[in-house]
């Protein structure tokens, strides 16, 4: 018996010891600030936790956190609130989190009709990286998520920025903050521009790659018929939109047509980003853009692009719904045909038919729509939408489409009264990849372009 006593108490005190080590390496809990927001709400940071497992509050409780459940419950019990941590949670990914505190004199403590994102920037001041939100009522703290940040300063911050509800945007400040994870890091080379990538019979050129630019695209019209295009660097918002001017060309066949399709940045320190954001100008243009970008103290980013045809298929690489019926308007109709074509299964669920739509502003809910299932896209095989016709030889193109987990769905402004069916064709293609080592630009930004419609 006196052995088993010894055991447990033995046990007891390396659980302990642990403990205190795990917490010894813990942040201190931070206060900072304070930054008024524009709702004259008062916020502060509390704390900044970076991993999988989050725990804010004071040491003890940090300790008490890392112990056993069974462990957790006795020693809460003993003492009581002392052991009780102020928050926690946890995330399936590492993250940084910036935990804020806000008070108010408010009763009712709203956010107002507008809401909150925050940004990170490094010791330059360089904002940058994921946007997180947060809108309506908070907790306290409120939890600020970042998948990337710098890595090699001591010091960053948080910038806060106010959306109101009619759309207008103030900067509210920013909250400095000791980095978790600083380290030392290698550094990359980055490759002198244009480079040329080959991706089997597709040649890519990378000419330029921007960063630091807002939303605002100008354009103006040059001798000769060109034109020029011109990138915003103002960022009321914080928000950071970096350009790539690249062009793909089929090697062996000139009608292919090409287009990024989606885009992965990532740097020495261990920063990797998947773009929330990708949009092209024109495919002839030769340029995209994507959010979020990284940070420039970083001799290069890794720009990896992921390329797929938009134009060019073979008959043999398509397939197509035929005689699909309208129906009336303002009714679903629902068909559920579906086939499988290169172990992808396609179902055309329904069609919701209305009136043509002239309008300058509308939403999805307003227009025709047509919805799709599918099952069997995977490991970069891709399914798209190559052409829609009605039997009234009406080309249709879709204003808008989303999708989201195994369904995706079309919107149609202008089908005809008359046309009574329609035909959709489809392609299924397996996408390539392409890497660029390369240092990005910074400041304004303008791409030439010819009649020919080529970047010079």
């Amino acid at each position: 018996m006196k052995r088993l006593l010894w055991v447990f108490f033995g046990g007891l005190g390396l659980i302990v010891l642990a403990g205190i080590i795990v917490a010894v390496r813990q942040p201190p809990p931070i206060t900072s600030g304070p930054l008024t927001l524009p709702d004259g709400a008062v916020v502060r940071i509390v704390g900044v936790t970076y991993g999988t497992n989050h725990f804010i509050g004071r040491p003890l409780a940090r300790l008490v956190a890392h112990m056993p459940p069974v462990m957790q419950t006795v020693f809460k019990r003993l003492l009581g609130s002392h052991a009780v941590l102020q928050c926690s949670t946890s995330t399936f990914e590492p993250k940084l989190i910036v935990w804020l505190g806000r008070a108010t004199n408010s009763v009712s403590d709203p956010t107002g009709t507008g809401y909150l994102t925050a940004l990170l920037s490094d010791s330059s001041g360089f904002i940058s990286g994921d946007r997180t939100f947060s809108s309506g009522w908070w907790s306290n703290p409120q939890q600020m998520q970042f998948g990337v940040f710098p890595r090699r300063d001591r010091v960053l911050a948080v910038n806060l920025f106010y959306h109101s509800s009619t759309g207008g945007v103030v900067r509210c400040g920013s909250l400095a903050f000791a980095n978790p994870v600083r380290g030392r890091f290698p550094k990359w080379q980055a490759e002198p521009l244009p480079a040329t990538r080959r991706a089997g019979d597709v040649a890519v050129t990378l000419d330029k790659l921007s960063t630091g630019h807002d939303q605002s695209i100008g354009y103006k019209s040059t001798k000769g018929g060109g034109r020029t295009v011109e990138f915003g660097t103002s960022r009321l918002d914080g928000q950071n939109c970096t350009v790539c001017a690249i062009h793909l060309r089929s090697l062996t066949n000139t009608n292919e047509v090409w287009c990024v399709a989606n885009e992965e940045v990532s740097d020495a320190t261990g920063n990797k980003a998947r773009n929330t954001s990708l949009g092209w100008g024109s495919y002839e243009d030769g340029y995209f853009t994507f959010e979020p970008g990284l940070w420039l103290s970083e001799s290069a980013w890794k720009l990896r692009c992921e390329i797929k045809r938009v134009k060019g298929f073979a008959p043999s690489e398509t397939f197509t719904f035929w005689g699909v019926p309208l129906d009336r308007l303002d009714v679903t109709n629902r068909l559920g045909w579906a086939t499988n074509f290169g172990g992808v299964r396609v179902t055309l669920d329904h069609i919701y038919r209305r009136a043509p739509n002239t309008n300058d502003s509308w939403s999805s809910d307003q227009v025709s729509r047509v919805q799709f299932s599918t099952a069997g896209l995977t490991n970069g095989v891709h399914l798209d939408l190559i052409s829609a016709q009605t039997d009234c030889s009406t080309n249709l193109e879709a204003g808008s489409w989303s999708s989201s987990g195994g369904w995706r769905t079309y919107s149609y402004r202008k089908i005809p009264l008359e046309a009574k069916t329609a035909d959709f064709t489809f392609a299924v293609q397996r996408s390539r990849w392409v890497e660029f080592v390369v240092k990005p630009e910074v400041g304004p930004l303008s791409l030439e372009y010819g009649p020919e419609r080529k970047a010079e």
